[in-house]
């Protein structure tokens, strides 16, 4: 069960487990539905969870991160990706950046 709302930092705040049965589901998502998540992007009050995105499990290999977002200083979108994977990539950032590749795109140009 995963929450699927405008907070970054879902995993480390809760918002995302693991269930190995059906009776498993049902009870984490009981868990999770109604909880506030808080994370480093959310108030200090955190957002309420109202509803969840439920998918079957993967076999994971190698995990990567990749984003798209708005630089406001260069008013370009910035595409970041490592492949330290992303439930740590602050982490990542601070202490290896030379491991997160950086390019910046104007969206009129493209």
């Amino acid at each position: 069960a995963e929450y699927m709302g405008h907070a970054g930092g879902r995993g480390k705040g809760g918002g995302v487990k693991l269930a190995r049965s059906i009776d498993e589901v049902r009870k984490i998502a009981g868990e999770i539905l109604g909880m506030q998540l808080i994370t480093h992007q959310t108030d200090a009050a955190g957002q309420k969870v109202r509803r969840l995105l439920i998918e079957d499990g993967a076999d994971i290999k190698k995990e990567y991160y990749v984003s798209a977002v708005t630089d406001r200083a260069t008013q370009k979108v910035a595409f970041m990706a490592s492949s330290e994977g992303g439930m740590d990539i602050e982490e990542v950032a601070h202490s290896t950046p030379e491991k997160i590749i950086k390019v910046f795109v104007d969206p009129l140009v493209g």
